[in-house]
């Protein structure tokens, strides 16, 4: 759900970067919603959603480690105490 809800913030972070690569001076001068807002003139809703299942992918799997890891943690050590 943080990745899906946070997702439009990445989008316009990555065509920030890839801006600013292009054309420096137009990234300055534009700021964060002005960015947003061209996504969406420009792709519509949806667009600021864009690369969000390749996203999923790269980290539902960390995150079941990662959870795995708390739960077999809270075991092992629960016993412990």
């Amino acid at each position: 759900l943080k990745e899906f809800s946070s997702s439009p913030n990445s989008c316009q972070q990555r065509n920030i970067s890839v801006a600013a690569a292009v054309e420096r001076d137009r990234v300055n001068n534009v700021g964060t919603f002005g960015h947003m807002r061209e996504i969406l003139k420009d792709e519509g809703l949806s667009g600021l959603w864009r690369g969000n299942t390749t996203r999923m992918v790269k980290v539902a799997p960390a995150c079941a480690v990662m959870i795995s890891c708390y739960e077999f943690g809270k075991k092992v050590f629960g016993e412990m105490v």
